[in-house]
């Protein structure tokens, strides 16, 4: 009786069907079915993922780092690779990528499309993981990406340089990302200390040293790569205008640093007065909308620029800033920026443990959907209560 009841209840088509949320779409043969990746469901499962295998401290020897390390064919390959994902539209879907992807790459990468419950679809190109992995095996790092140009909503490209190392950086990037429509999100595999051998790259100071795998001081590190296509396709596409583009980095500083201030926010250049005289000129500049917006969003919080306190970490030896503020590439170990070419596009933000806890990210989002305009794309507009681009109402 009752599954006569049942089958007359379908029938009258009165029910509603709750799609259960999948794992991501992935080849068995890519990523174990009981792994972590296989199983995630939102961008922050892929994240917590990719921290489960990150690289950490001092996990390489000379052998086992230069074993790690990309070659030339590989490198090539990867800037391939990336300069694709950043294409990806639909009708250049991530299976697509994936399906090109160079074969230096085929079996150490895989890119996959994550489809959340709420629809959102990124696509995602990971190191593939083994059974047995209980870290990666080359740590080169991680790269999401929309998976379509209409679910870009602005040209900001978001990056958490020093995962493990600087904690909850990795998720505050992941939810900025999501929140605001970015164009790109990429951390780095490795601990900035997972080999503990200077880099021959940019200088190492007395009370701080910068190691090989430290990717905003070494270029042999993909972040550099990476970096470098990213503000290739930018520049293809536009351009980075300063209302609704930015490269934005962000750090977390130790608890005996800058202790004055909660968020200290720079664009890669120094304490000199050209440079001091550039902070205080430029006001439509994305350091300074960060700041304000910040400074509205928490009035009990001391949020600064070079140009109002005495923070040292201004990340003038950045290379990936070095980059994006107009050094050549040739010079990029030992020329800094300068004011005269610098024109706001790197963003890089130095933050208290406290101002990174999960507990603010949706004020983060809040404060970068106001920091930025929309540029909308494939017929979409924004929405103003959303504050993303989405398809016009009809």
């Amino acid at each position: 009786m009752l599954l006569w009841k049942l089958f007359h209840y379908l029938l009258s088509g009165s029910w509603t069907f709750i799609p259960v949320p999948s794992p991501a779409s992935l080849h068995p043969t890519t990523f174990p079915l009981n792994s972590c990746f296989a199983q995630a469901v939102t961008l922050q499962d892929i994240i917590s993922c990719h921290l489960k295998y990150v690289i950490r401290m001092a996990s390489y020897t000379k052998e086992s780092y230069s074993a790690a390390q990309p070659t030339k064919e590989q490198r090539h390959a990867w800037s391939t690779a990336v300069s694709s994902l950043l294409q990806v539209d639909s009708n250049n879907t991530c299976a697509s990528v994936s399906a090109a992807l160079p074969g230096a790459l085929k079996d150490i990468y895989a890119i996959f499309e994550l489809t959340e419950p709420s629809g959102r679809t990124f696509c995602v190109f990971a190191e593939n993981v083994a059974e047995h992995n209980t870290k990666y095996d080359k740590g080169w790092g991680i790269l999401v990406v929309p998976s379509t140009r209409s679910a870009v909503s602005r040209h900001v490209h978001v990056s958490a340089p020093h995962p493990i190392h600087d904690f909850d950086t990795e998720k505050q990037a992941a939810e900025v990302f999501r929140g605001i429509g970015a164009k790109s999100l990429f951390i780095p595999g490795r601990d900035r200390r997972a080999f503990l051998e200077v880099t021959p790259c940019v200088p190492s100071m007395i009370r701080s040293k910068h190691f090989k795998t430290d990717p905003a001081y070494d270029k042999n590190e993909t972040f550099f790569d990476t970096y470098r296509q990213i503000i290739h396709w930018q520049n293809q596409n536009g351009g980075c205008p300063s209302p609704s583009c930015a490269y934005v980095q962000f750090h977390g500083r130790n608890a005996s640093t800058c202790r004055e201030n909660q968020v200290f926010i720079s664009t890669g250049l120094g304490e000199d007065p050209p440079s001091l005289e550039w902070y205080t000129n430029n006001e439509t500049y994305p350091v300074k909308r960060i700041k304000s917006q910040l400074a509205a969003a928490f009035p009990s919080w001391n949020v600064a620029l070079p140009s109002d306190s005495a923070c040292n970490l201004v990340a003038t030896t950045n290379i990936g800033g070095r980059l994006i503020n107009g050094v050549n590439e040739s010079d990029i170990c030992t020329e800094e920026a300068s004011a005269e070419h610098t024109l706001g596009q790197f963003v890089h933000v130095e933050q208290s443990s406290m101002s990174r806890s999960p507990d603010y990210y949706e004020a983060w989002v809040q404060v970068f959907l106001a920091s930025f305009e929309t540029s909308c794309a494939g017929g979409t507009v924004r929405n103003n209560t959303t504050g993303l681009c989405s398809p016009p109402e009809r």
